[in-house]
């Protein structure tokens, strides 16, 4: 798989992560709006998890886009 490709699959993934967050993120309101604390604050895990996860896609992505940069003389 080339670097091109693979920054391709990482991009793919951060957006299905960062739309799992975002809706994590909107159930857990939801939650905290009905006072189920217990509910909400383990949503709120996941969904700092998710974030993070996305983060280091979106790290690896940014490092395979470099290389494709740089390996076509930019």
């Amino acid at each position: 798989m080339t670097d091109a490709q693979k920054a391709e699959q990482y991009a793919r993934e951060i957006g299905e992560f960062l739309d799992s967050a975002r809706r994590l993120s909107a159930e857990a309101a939801q939650l905290a709006l009905h006072h189920e604390h217990a509910e909400a604050a383990r949503r709120y895990v996941q969904l700092g998890k998710q974030l993070e996860f996305a983060g280091k896609i979106l790290g690896h992505a940014e490092v395979a886009d470099a290389r494709d940069y740089r390996g076509k003389g930019g």
